[in-house]
């Protein structure tokens, strides 16, 4: 849950280190209403991607963010959006 009432908020995933953090599932909710001025950035840790990007954003007033851990072999360990709102 994140309030983004005063500022841009940004928070960073876990590192996946093995296959036993495939499938862990993370949302995330603008409980504020403000995440159209001020939106809640998540970042994956190192290396890693959000569905080959740097970062995903909530740009939506009460919006919400949901990311799974995946392994790929073209790709390694990167995590995926599973929804948006």
């Amino acid at each position: 849950i994140v309030n983004s009432t005063g500022s841009v908020i940004t928070g960073t995933l876990p590192g996946i280190t093995s296959h036993a953090d495939v499938g862990l599932i993370y949302t995330f909710k603008d409980i504020a209403g403000s995440g159209s001025t001020n939106n809640v950035v998540v970042e994956p840790s190192g290396s890693q991607k959000i569905d080959s990007a740097g970062s995903a954003k909530i740009q939506t007033n009460f919006g919400a963010l949901t990311l799974t851990a995946f392994s790929s072999s073209f790709g390694g360990f990167n995590w995926g959006i599973v929804s948006t709102t």
